[in-house]
């Protein structure tokens, strides 16, 4: 017993042993990832959509050429700077994701231990480790590790000049600098400006004006850029709106989410599922611990502040129920939880026993994620690397290929990154949404085919397409609309047919109106 009360003095309580702790809480975090990176292959939508974003940078250079207003810029600049060192379009952006949510700790560390207290900071470290929808985003190429790596250590910067405001400004400028690459790369930054300048209403003026003046400056040149594009300086907070609404609307029809129907537990309930209900449940006491004891006041009006925002727009439905938005608020809370558990462990007389249960704590909360879906690596499927790859053999940059949907929208996105080709070669099926349901646009399907000419048609028995080309499963070779599908390769849920023009006046200029 006296050896692991030694043990515990030598690397916990005394502040000598702070650094060779704080690393080897980063080389867990750091294991974990490499672990599920090298045992995935970034499949999921939004990730492969990213990274194939990345590499049209690179393949058409001009920022107002890839400009698009709806995402903020920095990550997949950030993600095309790799991929011009380390050419590999499937693992580059992974491992960008890789370094900055393994370096996470760091910031992460630093920024609870000045707001709240070094025990607080550990315990929540460990379990940031585990988190396992960050772990599962250190994986693929997403923007949230990277954006949070900037706002933390923006937060951390700015606790550092909080408790030595007269001779470290340096620190508050620091902690701007790195707000500014925050907006950069989420939009839920933009929050932090007013918030963060608020809190520092007992400094002197000339801290808040220079704060707010450097950290306003990124933001106000992409809305000048939302200006130039789509005469809107907000065009993408108004678009966002949009689309959130559309989303939210169509998942209610459709019955998913059945917690769409009661938008204030939306939040809550996903962050049950994707931290830790005891995690989530122990934080929410310890918030409220907090201000019952008017404790630590700063960083309960930050998290307080941004979950307020949520639920408004929740309520608003113009924050899309996406499952990678929790991330922040999840990140926020954990330092609550291990506050409450340490003011409740106090009982114990014996630093030891105090030890012992929040590590029993975090043991307990580590079983609960390792079994967490979230924290294993995602897979292709195997069919989608093959269609891929017979793709990038046998198209040439020249040609088309008009691409469907096979039931799982992710396939789409990987498909056209796994073949390396330019994503501009590819003609998604349109659709169209009208009441429960969703259609192609037959229209605009065969307008595509008169005058884009795809030299390939990936067809899918479960996609849309079946409601325009009525092809037999049980034949080679189709005779549709003037021209001759050929089939010329099948695997899974895909069946490529290239394009023949019977009557080529037709195929020129089209006879489809």
């Amino acid at each position: 017993m006296s050896y692991i009360k030694r043990f515990v003095d030598k690397f916990y309580f005394l502040k000598k042993g702070e650094t060779f702790l704080v690393f080897l809480i980063f080389a867990g975090a750091f294991l974990v990832r490499l672990y599920i990176l090298l045992n995935s292959d970034n499949y999921e939508g939004t990730a492969v959509g990213r990274a194939t974003v990345a590499m049209d940078i690179l393949r058409h250079p001009g920022f107002m050429a890839n400009f698009d207003p709806a995402f903020a810029p920095l990550h997949l600049y950030l993600v095309a700077g790799a991929l011009s060192i380390l050419k590999d379009p499937m693992f580059t952006p992974q491992l960008v994701s890789f370094i900055f949510g393994s370096l996470l700790i760091f910031p992460f560390y630093h920024y609870v231990r000045l707001s709240f207290n070094r025990e607080t900071a550990i315990f929540s470290s460990l379990i940031v480790c585990l988190y396992p929808l960050h772990v599962f985003h250190s994986v693929i190429s997403t923007a949230p590790v990277t954006f949070h790596f900037f706002l933390f250590s923006s937060l951390y910067f700015f606790f550092k000049f909080k408790k030595q405001p007269s001779d470290k400004v340096a620190f508050l400028v620091l902690s701007a600098v790195f707000l500014n690459l925050a907006c950069m790369i989420r939009y839920e930054g933009w929050v932090f400006i007013p918030l963060l300048s608020l809190l520092l209403y007992n400094n002197k003026k000339r801290h808040i004006v220079s704060f707010l003046l450097i950290s306003m400056i990124l933001p106000l040149v992409l809305m000048y850029l939302n200006y130039i594009r789509s005469n809107d300086p907000l065009f993408f907070l108004h678009q966002s709106d949009q689309h959130s609404r559309f989303m939210i609307n169509f998942w209610r029809k459709s019955g998913l989410k059945w917690y769409l129907f009661n938008p204030l537990i939306a939040w809550p309930r996903i962050l049950c599922e994707t931290l830790n209900p005891y995690v989530v449940i122990t934080g929410f006491c310890g918030l409220a611990y907090c201000l019952c004891k008017k404790k630590y006041l700063h960083p309960t009006i930050i998290f307080l502040t941004l979950f307020l925002i949520f639920e408004y727009k929740a309520v608003r439905q113009t924050l899309i129920f996406d499952t990678k938005y929790s991330l922040t608020l999840g990140l926020l809370l954990i330092p609550f939880c291990f506050l409450l558990l340490a003011d409740i462990t106090r009982i114990f007389r014996k630093k030891i026993l105090k030890t012992a249960a929040l590590v029993i704590f975090v043991l307990f909360v580590a079983y609960i994620s390792i079994r967490n879906p979230y924290i294993k690596g995602p897979i292709a499927p195997t069919f989608v690397k093959e269609i891929s790859s017979y793709l990038g053999k046998q198209a040439t940059s020249d040609d088309r290929i008009l691409i469907d949907y096979d039931g799982d929208e992710d396939n789409v996105y990987v498909i056209v990154l796994y073949s390396l080709l330019d994503s501009k070669q590819f003609l998604i099926v349109p659709r169209k949404i009208e009441g429960e349901r969703k259609y192609a646009d037959e229209k605009q399907v065969l307008n595509y085919l008169m005058e884009e000419k795809p030299r390939f048609v990936l067809y899918s028995p479960k996609g849309y397409l079946p409601e325009i080309f009525h092809f037999s499963l049980n034949r080679k070779r189709e005779e549709e609309y003037g021209f001759i599908f050929d089939l010329v390769y099948e695997r899974g849920a895909y069946r490529i047919y290239e394009v023949i023009p019977k009557d080529e006046t037709r195929y020129f200029y089209g006879t489809y109106k």
